[in-house]
């Protein structure tokens, strides 16, 4: 019974973790950036190959890799995946905030390319014609 109650507080604490950076991310999107959090890919992972218990940490490294800056929240600094992706970044040479009042404000999502956007709603719109003509 008590390997149930250890199973219960690792996903509460996975749910309290990730609804932290989600907020966090909330916030750096409303700053104007594109943020990306590792900890709800995680789900995905265990779908994709939960035998490969190191896919998590080897796609966080990755995303280090490929982003501009990071963001270590408080609280999940004692993380393997946290310090790994840490270290990572140091070496990328990485911008590294600690707190989310250290990112810059940008003036809003007024410079994101919105093509693939428009390209889909383009899409949509000859799909809702083609619904009403079905001869077409």
């Amino acid at each position: 019974m008590r390997e149930g109650v250890h199973n219960t507080d690792i996903i509460m604490s996975y749910l309290f973790n990730l609804r932290q950076s989600m907020k966090a991310a909330a916030r750096v999107w409303e700053k104007g950036h594109y943020p990306f959090v590792p900890g709800a890919d995680f789900l995905l992972y265990l779908e994709l190959d939960s035998t490969h218990p190191q896919l998590p940490y080897e796609a966080g490294k990755e995303w280090v890799r490929r982003c501009d800056a990071i963001l270590i929240l408080n609280g999940l600094e004692d993380s393997e995946g946290v310090k790994a992706e840490y270290e990572l970044a140091k070496k990328e040479g990485k911008i590294i905030f600690f707190e989310l009042d250290q990112i810059p404000d940008l003036q809003g999502h007024e410079n994101c390319d919105f093509s693939l956007a428009e390209e889909n709603k383009e899409i949509s719109d000859n799909l809702k014609e083609n619904e009403k003509n079905p001869d077409i």
